[in-house]
């Protein structure tokens, strides 16, 4: 069945049968729960399936966009062991995806270099790379410029390219070291600052 870019389903909908994806690219996400914004669990490329867990009668785990006009699935029969590999898979990266979450106020700067670790294709287009970061505010756009800068990613015409994702890689464990150490610092000053001191006679 063709889809144009649009939502194919939403968390909670009910479909017969999984997806076989012959054409196009497909977003799994999930609204964050800390700003609305979209965390991207996967990308299906071609040849892959999504919406495994409707295999078990189960209503979806994840939204799923299309994110091209010329978007063409297939409904599938999937045997239980790979339905169950997949779901795993998805339920593991959302888990690790969620522990990093909780902890940032770098929410765009983990989200932007988790996906470009992530493309589904050497290449894809900058509006593609961008809607996965949700809104994109001026401080944003300057974020991701400053990282194109950096040469984490190329810019050839309206396409993105990451041709280093070591670098990638590297900056990606810098931020979330920094965000680490951020936390305890903010943890140390909240509790220095609320410290109450014992009453009674001083001896």
């Amino acid at each position: 069945m063709p889809f144009k870019k649009f939502e194919i389903y939403r968390v909670g909908a009910r479909k017969s049968t999984p997806f076989i994806l012959h054409d196009g690219i497909v977003k799994l996400y999930v609204d964050s729960p800390y700003d609305g914004h979209p965390v991207v669990v996967g990308w299906v490329k071609p040849g892959d399936y999504f919406g495994e867990e409707f295999a078990f009668g189960q209503p979806a785990m994840f939204n799923a966009l299309a994110v091209r006009n010329h978007t063409w699935a297939q409904d599938v029969v999937l045997p239980p062991e790979k339905a169950m590999e997949l779901v795993g898979n998805r339920m593991q990266k959302l888990i690790d995806i969620s522990l990093v979450g909780g902890m940032m106020r770098h929410g765009f700067r983990i989200q932007f270099l988790f996906n470009l670790l992530n493309l589904p294709f050497p290449d894809i287009y900058q509006s593609e790379l961008l809607e996965t970061c949700g809104k994109i505010s001026i401080t944003k756009r300057e974020i991701a410029h400053a990282y194109r800068k950096q040469g984490l990613f190329e810019q050839r015409g309206k396409k993105v390219v990451v041709s280093r994702p070591d670098l990638v890689a590297q900056e990606l464990e810098r931020v979330i070291a920094d965000v680490r150490t951020q936390k305890k610092v903010v943890t140390g000053r909240f509790f220095g600052k609320r410290h109450i001191a014992p009453k009674g006679p001083r001896t």
